[in-house]
């Protein structure tokens, strides 16, 4: 799921289709279900897709971007692997199907503790994750006050585009590492 309604959050399709051509170096026969509803994820697929050669997205990606209603999006993800993705309604869907996340975050990891207690307090409850998060806020971000100040402040992607993609595939290894180990915290990194 590679929208949301906080535009902040959203990590480039681009960049998710440099992630699936790492995954797919490593596991090819793996396949990826894009889920989500509305304009915003709509666009994100297609720029996903432009983002793939035809053959790999005809071959390993599923687009059901408006096609499922919620119950039918849950009834998906109960059978994935993982969850790759941003941080949406359908990723704490994900997560209350027991199925393991992989989350780009748009908080930074350098904000003082108080304002990251958000960040921990909605991450992915009870099953295996792993979240990657900017290591240093962009000009304007790094806003202290008032407490409830929770990093990008930006009404478009911003802190989240410093997560690179190797970082990103670091992080789906860790995730694969903590299923196999049954590890059900969070991991953050940065």
């Amino acid at each position: 799921s590679m929208g949301g309604m906080e535009m902040m959050k959203h990590y480039p399709p681009e960049k998710y289709a440099q992630l699936i051509l790492r995954i797919l170096d490593e596991v090819p026969t793996s396949t990826f279900i894009i889920l989500g509803g509305g304009k915003v994820d709509f666009e994100s697929a297609q720029i996903l897709r432009q983002s793939l050669s035809e053959k790999i997205f005809s071959s390993n990606v599923i687009d059901m971007t408006n096609r499922l209603n919620f119950r039918q999006c849950a009834a998906i993800l109960s059978l994935c692997d993982m969850y790759i993705g941003n941080d949406t309604g359908v990723m704490h869907i994900a997560a209350a199907c027991k199925c393991p996340i992989l989350e780009p975050n748009c908080f930074p990891a350098d904000l003082p503790k108080r304002n990251l207690d958000y960040v921990r307090l909605f991450s992915p409850y009870k099953v295996p994750s792993v979240i990657a998060q900017p290591a240093n806020a962009l000009d304007g971000c790094k806003v202290t006050e008032p407490y409830d100040s929770m990093g990008c402040r930006d009404n478009k992607p911003h802190c989240i585009n410093q997560i690179d993609v190797a970082t990103l595939f670091h992080g789906y290894k860790l995730l694969k590492e903590r299923i196999a180990r049954k590890i059900m915290t969070p991991l953050f990194m940065s």
